[in-house]
C-alpha cells in the first residue's frame, strides 16, 4: 500500500514539474522526491491562503504559485492597469536586470506581462522578501495607483 502511494506521489509531482516547467525543475523535483522517499514531505505553508479576513491585515500567510488566478483576479477587479507591471515587479522585489528583462524581451501584450511578474513574484525569485496580501496592496499603492490598492481589501471579502 505505501509503495502505491509513494508512486501516486511520485506521478504527481513529475505531472506537476512537466506543466509548471521552471528553471529549477530538476532541483525542487529531487528535493521533493528526497522527502517522499524519507517519508518527510515539508509542510505546505497556505493552503486556505486566499480565504482571508479583510479586516485583519489583508492575510498574514504567504501566497503561493497556487494563488496565481486569484492574485489576477484581484488586480483586474481592483482596476491595476496591467501597463504597470515593470513598476509592480519592481516593487515587489523583482530585478530589472534579471527577471524583469527576461520578461520584457519574452513579447507580448501588458497582460501577459503582468500575469509573468506575479509568477515570478509568488515563485520568490530575486530579491522577494513576502508574498502576501499585504506586500502586494503596498507595491499597487507603491506604484502610484492608491485608487486600486485601497479596492484590493474589498475584492478579499
Amino acid at each position: 500500500m505505501l509503495i502505491i502511494i509513494l508512486a501516486v506521489l511520485a506521478g504527481v509531482t513529475i505531472n506537476h514539474f512537466v506543466v509548471e516547467k521552471d528553471t529549477n525543475d530538476v532541483e525542487k523535483f529531487l528535493t521533493i522526491m528526497t522527502h517522499i522517499a524519507t517519508g518527510a514531505l515539508p509542510a505546505q505553508p497556505h493552503h486556505n491562503s486566499t480565504t482571508v479576513n479583510p479586516d485583519s491585515d489583508h492575510g498574514a500567510g504567504q501566497l503561493s504559485i497556487e494563488d496565481l488566478d486569484k492574485v489576477l483576479t484581484v488586480l483586474h477587479e481592483a482596476m491595476f492597469g496591467s501597463a504597470e507591471w515593470n513598476n509592480l515587479g519592481l516593487k515587489l522585489g523583482l530585478l530589472g536586470p534579471t527577471t524583469l528583462d527576461v520578461i520584457e524581451d519574452g513579447g507580448g501584450n501588458a497582460h501577459k506581462k503582468l500575469r509573468k511578474t506575479i509568477k515570478a513574484w509568488l515563485r520568490g525569485e530575486d530579491k522577494v522578501t513576502s508574498r502576501t496580501w499585504q506586500t502586494l496592496i503596498d507595491a499597487v499603492k507603491g506604484t502610484g495607483d492608491r485608487a486600486a490598492a485601497e479596492r484590493i481589501p474589498d475584492k478579499l471579502k
